[in-house]
């Protein structure tokens, strides 16, 4: 959960006293939503985490540096350009809500990161002088505020009520709030991964348990047919008493089955087929029956085995109480189905974390807002069904092969002018279309946007596009480009 308004009073309290003076030798971002600063006093450095995720957005010291993703986003680029050799002046609360800023005294004048840690929109501004934003780290999700570059910053309104916070606060006097708060997030964060390990295994014992049960259906299907062959025996030898009665060209034949007590019986017969052929296909048939039911049989006593032993896997997992006991029902998948439960799905299992490969470049429109250009045809497909949303503006060249382009936008919120015509140069850069002249760009909603099955990578159908047709602006081209971090 996010951190409380009283959380993060006692938090301000700590760093005012802890890191006020330090200067910032570090931004790294270990995640798209957080970034960690390392704040150097006199005998020590901490480690500042500001997280803006809407499920758990905090701010509170970490007692160990952090990852950072690779290349860094435009937001950390930017930090480390603005802040560094910074020395942090104030920790502030100005509004009753839960907004940190951070004050800097830099190279290049004053500096502020604001906080925003209430509604549905954590975020994290970069600010200059009388709070005008540089930078922010998500796109402004408000539709009562301009949060954009070169507005004013504005706090959240007061929700109706009077509240602005949740209430309440899980500290306990007497230890520093932010070695709690750290111990809190790391429980919950544990939590979160024994019940996705919990999830991922039941999920694979299902699927595992829902093919078995279907190849049963289809195990007994052939039980039936393989019990048909007493049936031929019989038929064969009934037809074997009457077969001076058959002839080439009769479909079935009725006899009275004086051996089996049956009755008059119907006996079927292929009509291309003599006497003696008709016989010797029933009894053949009775043959083939016979040899493949102790097999059929077998095949079911070992398969319904299997949906047994997914069963009670299944009941053990969820009757498993602790991170501990999913793992020893990990441990009991794997050896009865070796690969089945992925060994990932054992807290605790330790696994290097593979590099995190950006599949776009990122460019700054002139309004502040970010660009996402992808980088090839896979690159594509993943920034536009992978990282774009919905509701976020999708462009790409008319009538050329090129990167997909895209605006990060709020749900309902609509693109400028001049971000659009900036996306729209940059669609026409990172494609084979001429980079002078007139030019041709067609956008829309990226929901419109679909994959063509069996297609290349990257390959897309679009419906409900719009175009833009301009002259390319070479000035705009070296701004757009100078404007990715490097």
């Amino acid at each position: 959960m996010n951190m409380t308004l009283a959380e993060l009073n006692a938090v301000v309290d700590e760093l005012s006293v802890s890191v006020s003076g330090a200067v910032l030798q570090e931004v790294r971002q270990p995640s798209p939503t957080a970034v960690t600063l390392a704040l150097r006093s006199p005998g020590a450095t901490r480690y500042l985490l500001v997280e803006t995720s809407a499920a758990s957005a905090r701010v509170h010291l970490v007692s160990s540096r952090s990852g950072t993703l690779d290349p860094p986003p435009a937001f950390t680029a930017k930090l480390r350009k603005d802040l560094l050799a910074g020395r942090l002046v104030a920790v502030s609360m100005p509004w009753d809500d839960r907004v940190l800023v951070l004050e800097f005294e830099t190279r290049g004048g004053p500096r502020s990161l604001v906080a925003e840690l209430s509604g549905h929109h954590p975020n994290l501004f970069l600010t200059a002088e009388e709070l005008k934003i540089l930078f922010t780290m998500q796109p402004a999700g408000s539709h009562k505020r301009s949060l954009t570059v070169g507005a004013r910053y504005e706090p959240p309104p007061a929700p109706t009520g009077g509240a602005t916070a949740a209430p309440g606060s899980r500290l306990q006097p007497g230890t520093s709030p932010s070695l709690q708060l750290e111990r809190l997030y790391e429980e919950e964060a544990s939590q979160k991964q024994e019940e996705r390990a919990r999830d991922v295994l039941a999920g694979a014992l299902k699927r595992r348990l829902k093919r078995v049960r279907k190849t049963c259906k289809k195990i007994d299907a052939d039980l039936v047919k393989a019990e048909e062959c007493e049936l031929f025996r019989r038929h064969g030898e009934l037809l074997k008493m009457n077969l001076h009665k058959v002839r080439k060209g009769m479909t079935e034949i009725v006899v009275e089955d004086t051996v089996y007590g049956g009755g008059e019986t119907t006996i079927a017969l292929q009509p291309r087929l003599g006497p003696a052929q008709n016989l010797s296909a029933l009894f053949k048939k009775y043959k083939k029956g016979s040899r493949a039911l102790p097999v059929i049989a077998a095949r079911r006593k070992q398969v319904s085995g299997e949906a047994e032993k997914l069963d009670a896997l299944l009941e053990n997992l969820s009757a498993a109480q602790t991170a501990e006991e999913v793992e020893e029902v990990a441990a009991l998948v794997e050896e009865s189905f070796p690969g089945l439960g992925p060994q990932a799905a054992a807290p605790g299992r330790s696994r290097r974390t593979p590099a995190v490969r950006s599949p776009f470049r990122e460019f700054v429109s002139s309004t502040g807002r970010p660009v996402l250009v992808g980088k090839g045809g896979k690159d594509n497909h993943q920034l536009t069904f992978q990282v774009a949303s919905p509701h976020d503006i999708w462009l790409h060249v008319r009538g050329f092969s090129g990167s997909h382009v895209v605006v990060p936008l709020a749900r309902g919120q609509e693109p400028d002018t001049e971000t659009l015509l900036d996306a729209a140069h940059l669609a026409v850069r990172f494609s084979k279309a001429p980079d002078h002249g007139f030019a041709e760009v067609m956008w829309t909603r990226r929901k419109h946007v679909r994959a063509v099955r069996k297609g290349r990578p990257g390959q897309v159908t679009v419906a409900q596009e719009r175009n833009v047709s301009f002259d390319v602006d070479e000035a705009r081209l070296r701004r757009l480009m100078s404007s990715r971090p490097s």
